[in-house]
Order: C-alpha cells, then structure tokens, then sequence
C-alpha cells in the first residue's frame, strides 16, 4: 500500500460479490459515497493502489462515510499514481453523474476535457465556421454552379457546431456535478434521506 494512503482505513468491497444479498449499491447508506478508480487513458478498472483486476469478479470499490474523506483519499491515492482517474458516487449509484471525478494534474491537461482541449475545440469551431461560409458564399456567388463548395461548407459549419457543443456540454456536466455535490453535503450535514430518483 502506497506511502500517502497508508494513514487511511479504506473499507474496500468487491463491485460483484455473489456471497451479498445485493447489488453493491445496498452497501451503501443515504449519506455515504463510493470511489472508483479507473486507468485515466483506457478506462479500464483499477484499485487505488494503482494495480489491474485480473478478472472483472475482482473489481472493487471504496466506501466512505463522508464526501470530504473521499476526496481527500483520492486526491492521494491519485498523487501517488498519476495515470488513475477516481470517480466519487454517492447512494444513487453509477447512473447519474459523478460527484467528483479526481484526476492528476500532469494527467489532466492531455484529457479532451482539459482547458487547452477545450481552447483548441473552440478555436477550430471558429475557423470551420468561417471557412464554411466563405465556401458557399463563394458558390452561391457562382449561382450554385459548382456545388462541391457549398457541400463542403455546410459540413464544416456541422462540425464547428459539434466542437462547440462538445465544449457546452463539457460545461454543462460539471455544473451538474457541481450542484450534485452541493446536495450531497446537505444530506451529509442535515442527516436526511432523500428518495432516489
């Protein structure tokens, strides 16, 4: 177990555990969350410790009773192995948006979600949509004689749009986190349970 988690008592569980009556959700009370960890690059489940599942019967996952815990776990077990991503949920499960997503910051400006992606998305957005114009005002100036252009430039205004779409629901998705986190800490403070939706 790495240096910087060590202090911590994590209570990991494994996600498909056939000796529990349940999913993986009942173990998981109204004001509790869970982290998961995951290779930043592919996606695929890792331990906090940074180490593959052999078999995907071994993945598991971290309970913690309180946001603040969680985040704080996370934060160092990412520091201590910067190419995993953690993923913080709370009782609603995997369904709905992540709580937090917790990633190194040596990591994080490669994503498609970093800031510099985000610049370069929306840089490129400006520069197809005004290249698309221009096409078909070019061939509406040669009374649709040519057609290609303006083929050309409609689909260059469709994908700047998507790029710009793309950086929009970037935005959008951290917001939603943002406001799921807020709520999760009321919950938390006031001790109340609120229906799943």
């Amino acid at each position: 177990m790495c240096a910087e988690v060590r202090g911590a008592s994590p209570r990991e569980f494994k996600i498909y555990d056939k000796g529990r009556a349940g999913d993986w959700m009942s173990l998981v009370g109204p004001t509790q969350c869970v982290a998961f960890f995951k290779d930043f690059h592919t996606a695929a489940p890792m331990s906090y410790r940074g180490e593959s599942f052999r078999k995907m019967s071994d993945c598991t996952f971290v309970l913690f009773d309180r946001l603040d815990e969680a985040k704080t776990f996370c934060e160092r077990a990412v520091k201590e192995h910067p190419s995993i991503c953690a993923e913080i949920f709370d009782n609603q499960g995997r369904g709905k948006e992540p709580l937090m997503v917790i990633v190194d910051a040596s990591v994080a400006e490669k994503g498609e979600l970093s800031a510099t992606s985000v610049r370069k998305r929306r840089l490129g957005a400006v520069a197809l949509f005004y290249g698309g114009v221009s096409l078909v005002v070019w061939d509406w100036s040669k009374e649709w004689d040519l057609s290609w252009p303006a083929v050309l430039g409609f689909n260059m205004i469709f994908v700047g749009l998507r790029f710009l779409y793309w950086n929009t629901a970037r935005g959008e998705r951290t917001r939603e986190r943002e406001r799921r986190a807020a709520a999760h800490l009321v919950r938390e403070k006031s001790g109340s349970v609120l229906p799943k939706t």
